[in-house]
């Protein structure tokens, strides 16, 4: 398994996030590289943390051979953004808002257009956002 990639999934305090582990967990065998769970609660949840979803999580992460990063951040995006460049995924999974356009997702594809994002919807359908590849003319 090559360490200096990532298949990264950003999950949230809900226990449906299992999903999205799963669904990161294939991507990854099938991409021979390492698993990055990640989850960004607000500022203010530090001072009254969530253990246990925050177990739930971590032991989900675990069970996926998944490396388990818990922040506190009010920008949950530029968070995944920067752990998206330091472990260099090369995919970010997401769950997938059906009734809404979601902020997070629109706002991170926006600062990190080269990498694929796959949002999980609660059947396990799977929808990506590509990179947009731009072809040169030959004249």
């Amino acid at each position: 398994m090559e360490k200096n990639r990532c298949v990264l999934v950003c999950v949230t305090g809900q226990s449906s996030c299992e999903r999205l582990i799963r669904a990161g967990a294939r991507s990854a065998e099938k991409n021979s590289c390492s698993l990055v769970v990640l989850s960004v609660f607000p500022t203010n949840g530090c001072f009254a943390p969530q253990l246990e979803v925050i177990s739930e999580l971590d032991r989900c992460a675990k069970s996926n051979n998944a490396e388990m990063l818990i922040f506190y951040n009010d920008m949950p995006f530029l968070v995944a953004a920067s752990v998206a460049k330091k472990y260099n995924a090369i995919n970010i999974v997401t769950g997938f808002c059906e009734n809404e356009v979601s902020a997070f997702v629109t706002s991170l594809h926006a600062v990190l257009p080269e990498t694929p994002i796959s949002m999980v919807d609660k059947n396990e359908k799977i929808f990506n956002i590509l990179p947009d590849l731009v072809s040169e003319k030959v004249n």
